[in-house]
């Protein structure tokens, strides 16, 4: 098993000889020593980017200012009540209603 460290990886791709000499120049000037603390703290901060995608995003309407993770929030708990209501109910006649409800809770898991 060989593991190659991020250092390692761009001497070996700065030693091909496809790169010209001024992309090589470029690319050396570009490459920081400390490349891992970098990737971390791109990783780290694009986690956090998506964790905080939603819950900032808001509008108004009607003078009321409406945030959107909240309403979709609210949408999914009521789905929810409503997809298990109808589970009950077609186990009471699944005959006429399991085709039917099968469509449905299709639609509402889209």
């Amino acid at each position: 098993l060989v593991t190659y460290t991020p250092q390692a990886i761009w001497e070996e791709a700065l030693s091909s000889p496809k790169i010209s000499e001024e992309d090589r120049k470029v690319l050396k000037e570009s490459i920081s020593s400390d490349s891992d603390s970098i990737l971390r703290a791109v990783t780290t901060t694009l986690r956090e980017i998506d964790k905080r995608r939603w819950v900032n995003y808001s509008y108004t309407w009607n003078g009321r200012t409406y945030k959107i993770f909240g309403l979709l929030n609210n949408v999914t708990t009521w789905v929810d009540r409503f997809k298990s209501i109808g589970d009950i109910i077609v186990q009471f006649d699944p005959i006429h209603s399991a085709l039917p409800w099968a469509a449905v809770r299709m639609l509402l898991q889209v």
